[in-house]
């Protein structure tokens, strides 16, 4: 039996011998038990009296801490639900994204790109015949897959494990970058600043992203033409879903390696480089490419991670030096900016990253 039960019989026990004992007080023969009963029972319904009222507590504290558990165990349940609602609708969409952005377009081959490709690290004009493109001073042909031309072999089974673009490296660059202080929208708004003041001329996003920078361009000069190079497949495929989703159709595309550019010499009225020269073992050779495409007083821009921030920043650089062999600080950046031919030159701090942009001589 339960104590509060107990205590409730025990209570009403008293009253009843109360009731009698002051019935029985009447009698002569029973005057001195009945006085002494009556001395007792009060003393001792008073003790119940304390008592009930914790008996009482305990019992609705027990309740309480049952409607406690119950509502935790259905907060758990709920969140738990919700947690697994929300990955699975992350992962949903993500296939639904790569699924789109690996649907073949049939897309035809831009002949507009001819103005501007050439064999990888210079030359004449290529020409175009069915599915490749021909270099007539050296015979070689470069593929052209669903209309974007492929300058790059196909990649050894040891190469692909090597890439510098793995599953892992996508998995935790975005966090790591966040950390570091990148501002996707600072980021855009400088990329499309650029892209804004080159007229109707070519512009060249190297390497390409997966598609911010280079749709804020497109978007900032429809008169332009941005030509996005990547050695990825995937960032191409990117970018090209997500320009066809809000319909933009002045972005080309072209598979190449940014320290062998398959650009024709002087063709290009700005560059942007989003990825960071802090990627390069020895940046000197991408840059040089760069400034070898533009023309003469190209607008040419970007972002980079440098040494010199705060801290605790610095360490988190230190800790990914390898992903990022290319690192320097700002002032070794600045002075292979302007040793690579640039005028001009600003620079802006944001977290460990640094903008730049600047006139080519």
């Amino acid at each position: 039996m339960k104590v509060e039960t107990l205590l409730d019989v025990l209570g009403l026990g008293l009253r009843v011998a109360r009731t009698v004992v002051n019935r029985q007080a009447a009698r002569p023969k029973v005057q001195t038990g009945a006085r002494l009963a009556r001395r007792v029972l009060p003393a001792t319904e008073a003790a119940l009296q304390r008592a009930a009222p914790r008996a009482r507590a305990g019992r609705a504290r027990q309740r309480a801490e049952r409607r406690r558990s119950a509502l935790s165990r259905l907060a758990a349940t709920t969140v738990g639900a919700l947690a697994a609602g929300s990955v699975a609708y992350v992962v949903v969409k993500e296939q639904q994204r790569v699924r789109e952005r690996y649907r073949p377009q049939r897309a035809p081959f831009p002949e507009a790109l001819l103005e501007v490709l050439s064999a990888p690290g210079g030359g004449g004009r290529l020409t175009f015949s069915r599915q490749s493109l021909s270099d007539s001073q050296t015979g070689a042909e470069y593929g052209v897959i669903d209309g974007i031309p492929d300058f790059i072999a196909p990649a050894s089974p040891a190469e692909q494990m090597a890439s510098e673009d793995s599953w892992v490296q996508d998995l935790v660059r975005p966090m790591a970058l966040l950390m570091l202080g990148r501002n996707h929208t600072g980021n855009a708004a400088y990329a499309g600043a650029m892209a804004a003041g080159v007229g109707q001329g070519w512009v060249l996003s190297v390497p390409a992203g997966r598609g911010t920078y280079e749709v804020e361009m497109a978007r900032a000069n429809p008169q332009a033409r941005i030509l996005c190079l990547s050695n990825n497949w995937d960032v191409l495929l990117e970018v090209r879903r997500r320009a066809n989703a809000v319909g933009l159709g002045n972005l080309f595309y072209a598979r190449g390696i940014p320290r062998l550019l398959p650009l024709q010499d002087q063709v290009f009225h700005g560059v942007w480089t989003g990825g960071g020269l802090h990627r390069y073992p020895a940046p000197e050779r991408e840059l040089t490419q760069m400034m070898r495409v533009a023309r003469p007083g190209a607008l040419v821009a970007g972002v980079s991670l440098v040494l010199g921030g705060p801290p605790v920043r610095d360490s988190l650089l230190r800790l990914g030096a390898r992903f990022a062999p290319g690192l320097h600080s700002q002032a070794a950046h600045l002075a292979l900016l302007q040793a690579a031919g640039l005028r001009d030159v600003r620079l802006a701090r944001d977290g460990a990253f640094l903008r730049f942009s600047a006139v080519r001589r």
